[in-house]
């Protein structure tokens, strides 16, 4: 049998609260699915509401493909049915980005998203099954803000797209690490 040398030693307190935490926090969501119909148009703003489109047409979005270009604005748009299965709940727009993109569902502005909020309330604005997703990004060169850890790995002018999703929240847990994270501020 080979052996293999191995170096024991205990976790600092602060290694097991951030190993916990993050794994609390991936449990967040009870129910994902995943927006495939994605499509973006990539442009230049040249002056205000007015743009220089790199394409004439929208392209589709998928995971691991890379959007946004230095200083760029992105449009993307999607059409999905709500599942089955996610009717009638509380339903939330999820995207993790490094860029600040704003949102339209149905024609009307629910929100946005940028690398400190990662979700958006759907509910109050679904009148039907059917949605219509309508949304504008704008990515500087450098992340907006380099001092959260988790928006590192997705900063920078380009981004590799980590997906959309409708989500279920599970309050619970939601709560729970809202409650942590004030107790760590507090003893921070």
């Amino acid at each position: 049998m080979a052996h293999i040398k191995v170096t024991r030693r205990s976790m600092r307190p602060e290694e097991y609260v951030d190993l916990r935490f993050g794994w609390l926090k991936n449990h967040i969501y009870d129910e994902k699915y995943e927006i495939d119909t994605l499509e973006i148009r990539d442009a230049r703003q040249i002056s205000e509401n007015e743009y220089e489109y790199y394409s004439p047409d929208y392209r589709p979005l998928k995971k691991g493909d890379m959007y946004f270009t230095p200083d760029g604005t992105a449009f993307i748009k999607a059409d999905v049915k709500v599942p089955e299965n996610m009717r009638k709940k509380e339903l939330w727009l999820f995207l993790k980005t490094a860029a600040e993109i704003v949102v339209k569902v149905n024609g009307v502005w629910v929100g946005g998203v940028d690398p400190n909020r990662e979700r958006i309330l759907l509910s109050p604005y679904i009148k039907s099954d059917e949605l219509h997703f309508e949304m504008q990004g704008y990515n500087r060169s450098k992340p907006d803000d380099e001092r959260n850890p988790e928006s590192l790995a997705v900063g920078g002018c380009r981004q590799i797209f980590e997906g959309a999703y409708l989500a279920t929240v599970n309050h619970t847990v939601q709560d729970l690490v809202y409650d942590l994270e004030v107790l760590l501020d507090i003893a921070n």
